[in-house]
């Protein structure tokens, strides 16, 4: 029985260990939204900023949304992203996983956090949005690279 719980415990720190709570100096991406043309709504784009391809990418996406500006919760919805390669400056789409082609968003965004590995190592990022409607890097350790 103990035999048991010490690996269900060494199985469960290798899922979470690696993407727990730390923010990471690896950044590879950079956030933006983009209006819908002619609707209101808008879509994540999430860009390689970095001047080196990123290989077997993987992790998840968690939106915080605004509903009403005078309650205080927060709505969430988590999706993913994964692919073989993405060149350096090359963009990614946000998907849910239940939809096909792209999420649209309908509501005010406040924040935006990406979590997941790459063969290039782990990345942990969040943005909140400005004033002026734009997403801003929040989370990465200062001097944090692409590389």
């Amino acid at each position: 029985m103990k035999a048991i719980s010490i690996v269900t415990a060494a199985f469960c720190l290798l899922l979470t260990g690696c993407e727990a709570t730390r923010y990471t100096t690896f950044a590879p991406f950079d956030a933006r939204l983009e209006p819908i043309p002619g609707g209101g709504a808008q879509y994540l784009v999430l860009v390689n900023r970095g001047e080196i391809d990123i290989h077997n990418f993987s992790g998840s996406v968690y939106i915080w949304l605004y509903r009403d500006p005078n309650v205080t919760r927060l709505d969430t919805r988590a999706g993913s992203i994964y692919g073989h390669e993405l060149k350096a400056g090359e963009s990614l789409r946000f998907h849910y996983p239940t939809l096909k082609g792209e999420a649209s968003i309908l509501v005010p965004v406040s924040k935006v956090e990406l979590v997941g590995h790459c063969d290039e190592g782990y990345f942990r990022q969040a943005w909140v949005i400005t004033e002026s409607g734009q997403l801003r890097n929040i989370l990465t350790k200062p001097g944090a690279k692409s590389e």
